[in-house]
């Protein structure tokens, strides 16, 4: 999916396509484990803990798809032990999954690899549209 623009086009949005997109994969590949997701958007980490509910329509079904993907793995959430932190399961728990938010400031090769890909798309894009435009005729 490529988003150009418009009310959807947001980081929650593109966190939310990209977790559902390493689930998809994950699902495709048969995995079996346990799951610790990991991110940096505090929003996403806790709306998928079920913690913080999700107001936005688009949100609410690509949060619903990424739980119903872990569903259909067989996968549960791993209790929590509070309202911010799940406990940490023992080796002979199997197929749970828990999120885990990495506050920013210490998830600094991620953010690191995001801001180069988003360069390296808006290069691409860029050429794109080089070759689209149509070429003036030069006078000679």
């Amino acid at each position: 999916m490529v988003m150009e623009g418009g009310e959807y086009a947001t980081n929650n949005y593109a966190e939310y396509c990209g977790l559902g997109l390493a689930l998809r994969w994950l699902k495709d590949q048969n995995w079996k484990g346990n799951l610790t997701i990991r991110g940096d958007s505090k929003l996403i980490i806790r709306q998928m803990q079920r913690v913080w509910s999700v107001h936005k329509d688009h949100l609410r079904t690509l949060r619903e798809r990424c739980l119903e993907i872990l569903d259909d793995m067989g996968m549960k959430m791993y209790p929590m032990k509070n309202k911010e932190q799940h406990e940490t399961p023992s080796e002979e728990d199997a197929n749970y999954w828990l999120a885990e938010w990495i506050p920013r400031e210490k998830n600094t090769k991620a953010d690191e690899l995001s801001k180069k890909s988003y360069e390296l798309y808006v290069e691409e894009k860029q050429r794109e549209r080089d070759i689209a435009k149509p070429r003036t005729p030069t006078k000679k």
